[in-house]
């Protein structure tokens, strides 16, 4: 199925609304591993992502609300291709400012960009969330990862510039995951294939309970970790993060 670079680049995507509450902060804050572990749930600074009295709202929720406006992309015109091929490689959010535990928000997407991999095509999909009738609150970039989908002659794209520093790390954290984990996170409303259905069908090599995905658990609880190990406000400010997923 062909990619016409110049109807699909740039193309404006449906816009959509949507809304949260406490308890869907709470739900995905559980689903990357808040509360976990023996002992953890009724620390102080858990429940500050579990319990609606002082909840704060971790920045990489604000991937969360936006996925149903990445749909849009299969109605964009020029972008024909087999979406069960599909992988989301990599996250980018921008935090313009603290996300509200509770908001309605409408969302607005484009085609930022296509590249072309050789044997696939990275399709950059560039989602715009305001509050509704407020200023923006977010802004997402997802990069997807079609499969089979290369060869158009277009650009290749930037290098990934995500080098590891070569001076030690600021903190080190250890974060076991539990068995459900993904079967929890799923409930959020990122219903990307997890390893546990890929298990199901024979299609996926891992069979484990890690979803494929690039904003999923292992991503996510980091944020939350590093949000743990930065204990001043300062340090805890994030206006941007980004994650990349590649095989280890």
């Amino acid at each position: 199925m062909p990619i016409d670079l110049e109807k699909a680049r740039g193309a404006k995507l449906a816009p959509s609304q949507g809304e949260w509450g406490a308890d869907q902060v709470i739900l995905y804050h559980l689903g990357i591993g808040a509360g976990s572990g023996a002992g953890k749930a009724t620390e102080a600074k858990e429940l500050e992502y579990t319990y609606e009295k002082s909840l704060k709202v971790l920045p990489s929720y604000g991937v969360i609300p936006v996925f149903g406006a990445v749909g849009g992309m299969a109605a964009a015109p020029g972008i024909q291709i087999n979406f069960a091929l599909v992988l989301h490689g990599e996250q980018d959010i921008e935090i313009h400012r603290p996300i509200p535990v509770q908001a309605k928000i409408e969302s607005n997407g484009r085609i930022a960009g296509i590249y072309d991999k050789g044997k696939a095509a990275l399709i950059v999909v560039e989602v715009e969330t305001r509050e509704k009738g407020g200023a923006p609150l977010f802004t997402n970039r997802f990069s997807i990862f079609a499969r089979g989908e290369g060869g158009f002659g277009g650009e290749s794209g930037p290098k990934a510039g995500n080098d590891a520093p070569t001076r030690k790390p600021d903190a080190v954290v250890d974060s076991p995951t539990v068995p459900h984990q993904a079967l929890l996170y799923r409930l959020s409303g990122d219903k990307s294939r997890s390893c546990t259905g890929c298990a199901r069908s024979g299609s996926c090599a891992r069979r484990r309970s890690t979803p494929c995905s690039a904003a999923t658990p292992p991503r996510s609880r980091a944020t939350r970790r590093a949000s743990r190990a930065c204990s001043s406000p300062a340090r805890r400010s994030r206006p941007r993060s980004g994650a990349r997923a590649s095989r280890s």
